[in-house]
């Protein structure tokens, strides 16, 4: 019976994991169908909410499972190069 609760445990997380990544690859694939003017205000909005939390010494909040994937897996928009 325990063994059965382990093993559910895990397919819920695997599932929830998958749910945040595709959530991801969609909004990613969305970003394509934003004008210009529409990313330039959001851009905008992020910069003033990074002062915002630089002003006030606001630590990050704990990364998700999907969201740390994302980080070793996706391309490196720093440099331009992709890892995939």
């Amino acid at each position: 019976m325990m063994r059965q609760r382990h093993g559910l445990q895990n397919l819920i997380h695997f599932v929830s994991l998958l749910a945040g990544i595709g959530g991801g690859l969609a909004w990613f694939f969305l970003l394509f169908l934003r004008s210009r003017s529409s990313l330039a205000a959001e851009n905008l909005f992020l910069r003033k909410q990074l002062a915002f939390y630089q002003e006030r010494k606001i630590g990050p909040r704990r990364l998700t499972d999907a969201a740390r994937l994302s980080l070793v897996s996706g391309p490196d928009y720093s440099t331009g190069e992709r890892r995939w």
